[in-house]
């Protein structure tokens, strides 16, 4: 069910969980920065159970892997 009537399929991020954001998918690809389309693949590795002493997703690799903000895209030359 959406959050916003003019489009069925859009989330609220302040209210979206990933778990129901993915809808049962374990890779995705999220588009970031739309001006420049920098495309990241995601994989999920494995389903944890809730650690109240984490209050975000973890990443396992690729930290500082992409290239600085805001210098264009793949093909902006």
């Amino acid at each position: 069910m959406s959050d916003y009537p003019d489009d069925p399929l859009l989330l609220s991020d302040a209210r979206a969980t990933l778990a129901r954001a993915l809808g049962g998918l374990t890779a995705f690809t999220y588009l970031y920065d739309f001006g420049d389309g920098w495309e990241h693949r995601v994989r999920g590795e494995q389903l944890l159970p809730p650690d109240p002493a984490l209050k975000h997703p973890l990443c396992l690799a690729g930290a500082n892997a992409c290239p600085p903000e805001d210098v264009g895209g793949f093909l902006s030359g």
